[in-house]
């Protein structure tokens, strides 16, 4: 019978653990990031951030990776401007109505009666 002292038990149990933390580091993307929508799965824009996510991970062989949060996973509209302020969500479809709340300028910009000349996004 072959007799083994705890410390070569723990040398193995020290080499399994590297090996098993270096390969889940080796396929984890290098950069992880969210995308939240308040758009149903259904809807063809959700559709649409769904190809550009998995357009950037292909472009990037694997280093970048986003994470689509749709139906308002995250919240609303308004929480996803102020995460992307705060830096906890990386990217975000809104409409232009809460934008207004963050903006001075935006509100005026997208009032009907100044949306009927091409020109006026221009001179913004």
């Amino acid at each position: 019978m072959i007799r083994v002292n705890r410390f070569t038990v723990w040398v193995i149990c020290v080499i399994v653990g590297v090996v098993l933390v270096a390969g889940a580091m080796a396929q984890a993307a290098k950069y992880n990031w969210k995308l939240a929508s308040v758009l149903p799965e259904s809807h063809p824009v959700h559709q649409a951030l769904v190809t550009f996510a998995d357009k950037v991970k292909e472009k990037t062989n694997g280093e970048a990776e986003i994470t689509v949060y749709p139906a308002g996973q995250l919240g609303q509209e308004k929480d996803y401007i102020e995460g992307v302020k705060l830096g906890s969500i990386e990217f975000t479809k809104v409409s232009s109505a809460p934008l207004g709340q963050f903006s001075n300028t935006l509100p005026v910009a997208c009032q009907s009666e100044n949306c009927s000349s091409p020109g006026i996004f221009l001179a913004l």
